[in-house]
């Protein structure tokens, strides 16, 4: 507990320097804009960004995998971290996509109740412990 508290103290510290925060719509599509492109087949892009995948950590309870992706826009800058929880059996919709926001409060409020709501949010705290530990090394 006290590593991902030190991290999620770090993390925003980084975004400040950059001078960089999520927005609204990118938010949306991390949570909502991929899984529509997964369950259409079609390949995981938007204009002016790239996905890079950075961690992958399989869940100690199940056999799902937490995939960890930098956001990042055209000028370089992290925007914001997408985590997509998938079963590897599992169909591209029924996966859970996570957005952590940067430097926006009220979105990373919004991202600690939507993984609160989540039964596998005790294995995500931790994968996402291991990720930006691996992030920042």
């Amino acid at each position: 507990m006290k590593k991902l508290l030190l991290i999620l103290l770090i993390l925003p510290t980084f975004a400040i320097c950059q001078e960089i925060s999520t927005t609204e719509e990118e938010y949306k599509y991390l949570t909502e804009g991929i899984r529509e492109q997964f369950s259409k087949g079609l390949d995981i892009k938007k204009e002016g960004y790239t996905l890079d995948k950075f961690f992958e950590v399989k869940s100690k309870n199940s056999d799902n995998i937490y995939n960890f992706y930098k956001f990042i826009n055209s000028n370089g800058n992290i925007k914001a971290i997408s985590i997509m929880l998938r079963s590897p059996d599992a169909k591209p919709t029924s996966g859970v996509y996570y957005c952590y926001p940067i430097n926006n409060e009220k979105l990373l409020k919004k991202h600690w109740r939507e993984v609160e709501l989540n039964l596998a949010s005790k294995n995500l705290y931790d994968a996402t412990n291991q990720a930006l530990l691996n992030l920042i090394k």
